[in-house]
This record gives structure tokens, C-alpha cells and sequence, in this order.
């Protein structure tokens, strides 16, 4: 049997690229990201608006997607819906409504 190689770190960052750009939408989540950041003057602004550092910017355009928190600052600072920000699986749980609860009163 032989032994496999290990990937180096560009092997594996762009394995994940890879991945991230076959997520479904992930060419409508970029478009929409450019757009905010259009809204913003560009990415120096943008960074600047969400107190984080540009290369953080470029590293959410570059895996089509952006953290919930991110996509909540985002969508307060410059209206573009957080659910057309992150990705499908985190839109998905947005859009579910919550299960009930039980009353108070069905459990005494």
C-alpha cells in the first residue's frame, strides 16, 4: 500500500474554494456583497463601516459567504437581506419559523 502525500496549505485552501464556489447561489451572494460594498465606496469604507480589516472583506468575497453577525451588521448598515449574504444552510434556519413552545400552563 502506499502512503498518501499530505496537501500542502494552498492544496487545501483550494480545495475549500473550491467547495464554497459550488455552493448553490454563491455567484448571487457575491453579487449582493459587491453591491454593499459598492453602497460603501468600496472596501477600504466597508471594512471601516463593520470595524474589520479589508483582507477580512477579501476573504468573505473570496468564499461567497459572510457570518450570520456579519450579515446582520450588513444588512442594518446598507438594507441587503442577511438571509442573501450566508449560506444556504444558514438562510434555510432563518426562513424556518421557530417550533412552538409549550405553555406554561400544559406542563403544571
Amino acid at each position: 500500500m502506499t502512503k498518501k502525500k499530505p496537501k500542502t496549505a494552498k492544496q487545501v485552501r483550494d480545495s475549500r474554494r473550491e467547495m464554497h464556489h459550488s455552493l448553490p447561489g454563491s455567484e448571487a451572494r457575491l453579487e449582493r456583497l459587491n453591491a454593499a460594498i459598492a453602497l460603501a465606496g468600496g472596501i477600504i469604507q466597508f471594512a471601516k463601516d463593520l470595524d474589520v480589516k479589508p483582507q477580512a472583506v477579501t476573504q468573505w468575497r473570496s468564499q461567497r459567504f459572510v457570518s450570520l453577525e456579519r450579515a446582520v451588521d450588513i444588512e442594518r448598515l446598507y438594507g441587503i437581506p442577511r438571509g442573501e449574504l450566508v449560506t444556504p444552510s444558514v438562510a434555510a434556519a432563518l426562513s424556518t419559523p421557530p417550533a412552538p413552545r409549550a405553555a406554561l400552563a400544559d406542563i403544571i
